[in-house]
């Protein structure tokens, strides 16, 4: 399924056509998610590093919807504050 972005995956994600970024697969493609992710925090991925679309639309890419993850973050996990509902989280290093 072709999407004004890119090309939808089976899974619902959506390819775009880079064919120079180094994480591109053969033939030029790239989950669209990871990209838009990399210009938001500035740098490209770690291998570790998952994208987890928050409202579960996997092809809804706007920067508000990902959230970086450290490793699989499966099905059906979402952050959330327990105190006051916000999906707004940020993971901070416990070193000092």
């Amino acid at each position: 399924m072709a999407t004004t972005n890119g090309t939808i995956t089976q899974q619902g994600y959506v390819l775009i056509f880079r064919p120079k970024h180094p994480n591109a697969q053969r033939g030029g493609q790239i989950l669209e998610h990871r990209v838009v992710m990399e210009d938001k925090i500035g740098r490209l991925l770690l291998p570790h590093e998952t994208v987890h679309h928050i409202n579960g639309i996997r092809h809804d890419n706007r920067p508000e919807n990902l959230q970086l993850r450290n490793g699989n973050h499966g099905k059906g996990w979402v952050n959330r504050c327990g105190d006051c509902g916000s999906y707004n989280i940020a993971q901070e290093s416990l070193r000092g």
